[in-house]
């Protein structure tokens, strides 16, 4: 009978670097056999290599890795986001502002560009004379004011 056992651990291997590419955990146990019958399909129990890592724990930071590619993903998403609805825009900032104060007297803090329902919209944060902070809706087409509501 030829000797397969060459062929198994490459087969380990190349299956243990794909489960892992993919994120995975690979293992493989052995008894130390001659014959190639080392190599197990399974097993029934695993020792923590370095015990001094907890369980689970994400020594190499990986988990970090991730979320801190996710987080750049987004924001890359949301600037993309943020230059379609501003190249969509016919109305800019200060108008978006100067439409909300006639709705709602006061100072406009912040007005964001957004996108409600499918519409280009401004949705603009304003302190009233009174101190109360009200939110409104602006259309970043016409500038008419779909919305105004106190600030939860």
């Amino acid at each position: 009978m030829p000797n397969t056992n060459g062929l198994k651990r490459w087969l380990v291997l190349g299956l243990g670097a794909a489960t892992l590419t993919s994120g995975g955990v690979a293992f493989a146990a052995t008894t130390g056999s001659p014959n190639g019958a080392d190599l197990a399909a399974g097993a029934s129990s695993v020792t923590n290599p370095n015990p001094s890592v907890p369980e689970g724990a994400d020594p190499a930071g990986v988990d970090g890795a991730r979320d801190s590619a996710n987080e750049q993903t987004e924001s890359a998403s949301e600037q993309a986001d943020a230059a379609r609805l501003k190249a969509l825009a016919k109305v800019d900032e200060a108008q978006a502002k100067a439409a909300a104060l006639a709705s709602v007297p006061g100072t406009a803090d912040v007005a964001e560009l957004g996108d409600e329902n499918g519409n280009v919209v401004w949705e603009v944060e304003v302190t009233a004379t009174d101190g109360s902070k009200h939110d409104v809706q602006v259309d970043a087409v016409n500038a008419k004011v779909l919305a105004s509501g106190l600030d939860d």
